[in-house]
């Protein structure tokens, strides 16, 4: 169990770039602790690890339920018109799921938005050239590209080169 831990808390510590230090520095904790965890060598209690996930922007229900296997997205690509503008907007049907939507408009200047995926996610790339990165994946995209994640994981999409417009549906 503490095996396991340690790689999950390490896999998703390498997706955001951040060393040991740096998670340490984020969760004011020391580097040792972040360290004998990924090593395994202890089990956290459940404060110690709240304590050290508040260096991510993940709860602890989120760093469980993320899926450890290599996510499998589904690539497909259709022209789509463009579109400018961004928008944010959630809905929450009768039946208790929420729908959200989000845009981004970034180019690769800009600093990188880490994302979660939470339940059904599509990502749709309107416009420009991209590069998707999840858990030991990454996929190029163009305008027009669109991917679906079924899992609980952490992702971003980063342009490549000038702007690029994408928008992230998610149904939780």
């Amino acid at each position: 169990m503490a095996e396991a831990l340690g790689l999950r808390l390490k896999a998703i510590r390498e997706f955001y770039g951040w060393s040991q230090r740096e998670l340490a520095k984020r969760a004011s904790v020391p580097n040792s602790a972040i360290s004998v965890i990924e090593q395994g060598s202890v089990s956290p209690s459940v404060s110690s690890l709240e304590r050290v996930l508040k260096g991510f922007p993940i709860t602890l229900s989120d760093f469980f339920a993320i899926s450890m296997n290599r996510q499998l997205a589904k690539v497909s690509h259709e022209e789509h018109e463009q579109s400018t503008g961004s928008f944010f907007a959630a809905y929450q049907g009768s039946s208790g799921r929420e729908l959200t939507l989000r845009s981004f408009k970034r180019s690769p200047e800009d600093p990188v938005v880490n994302l979660m995926s939470r339940g059904q996610t599509m990502i749709l790339l309107i416009a420009g050239e991209a590069q998707y990165h999840a858990l030991g994946v990454e996929h190029h995209l163009v305008s027009g590209s669109s991917l679906s994640l079924q899992s609980p994981t952490p992702f971003r999409v980063e342009p490549i080169t000038g702007t690029a417009e994408w928008v992230v549906a998610s149904i939780s």
